[in-house]
């Protein structure tokens, strides 16, 4: 997971949280799919 110029791994279970108006990427470096949830709140959260 890459936000703005910081990457990290994140493992299952992990919460990620994305300020408003940054960049992110996510990548899966392994075999096993990868599923996640995206929730979009309004920038005053």
């Amino acid at each position: 997971m890459r936000v703005d110029s910081e990457e990290r791994r994140v493992g299952a279970g992990a919460l990620v949280m994305i300020p408003s108006g940054a960049r992110h990427h996510v990548r899966n470096p392994g075999r096993a799919p990868l599923f996640f949830v995206t929730i979009y709140a309004p920038p005053e959260y």
